[in-house]
Parts: C-alpha cells; structure tokens; sequence
C-alpha cells in the first residue's frame, strides 16, 4: 500500500512541474521548436488540467483504497497520456527528443500503477 501512495504522491508532484511549465506557452513552443501561436491556448490548457490532474492524485495517494475511482482514473489518464504521446511522435508532431521525458514518466506511472493497482475489496 505504501508503494502505491508514494507512487500517485511522485506522480502527482511531476505533474504540477509539467503542469507549470505548460503555462509558459511560449516557452513551451520553443522547446519544442514550434510556431506558439495557436498552440498556446492548448499548452495552457493541458497546464491547468496537469495540475488539477495532480491534485486529484495527491488526494488520492492520501487513502488509495477508498480512492478506487481516482486510482482507475490515474491508469486511464497515464494510458492516455503515453498512447497520446506516442502518436504525436509517429504523426511527426514533436519528436522523440522533446517529449521523451513525457514518454518515460507516464509509461514508469502506468507501469507502477498497474502493479500496485489494490486487487483485493476494501473491508467495509
């Protein structure tokens, strides 16, 4: 049980930094050597919804059995997170270089999640 908390714990303080950085759209764009224009509202976007993201998780990592929900939601989000970002690098959007970080911490969390994923009914 401990693993499982101090996994959605870590995972939920990484996203507040992706989150934070997300909100520099511009910043962002030139990392990834991309026109910031229209992109910027998208950065932001997924900005707030990492951060409000990562705190759903560290509510959640607080008492994980009784966040069966939050811990089901955490796998879909990190799946869809991992498949989202993979698809960007073969549709030629970002390459491996810039968003390689992206792809190795959500595959660590999927992986962590679904490992220490509680099997077992909480005793009511």
């Amino acid at each position: 049980m401990n693993n499982l908390k101090a996994s959605l714990i870590l995972y939920s303080a990484i996203s507040v930094m992706m989150g934070v950085a997300l909100l520099f759209p511009n910043n962002t764009a030139e990392f990834l050597d991309i026109d910031p224009g229209a992109s910027g509202f998208i950065f932001t976007l997924l900005g707030v919804a990492n951060i409000a993201v990562a705190y759903l998780f560290m509510m959640a990592g607080f008492n994980p059995i009784s966040s069966v929900s939050v811990l089901r939601f955490a796998v879909i989000w990190s799946a869809l997170m991992l498949v989202g970002t993979v698809y960007a690098i073969f549709a030629n959007y970002v390459t491996w270089g810039h968003v390689w970080f992206v792809v190795v911490i959500h595959a660590i969390f999927l992986l962590t999640l679904l490992i220490f994923y509680p099997r077992h009914r909480a005793e009511t």
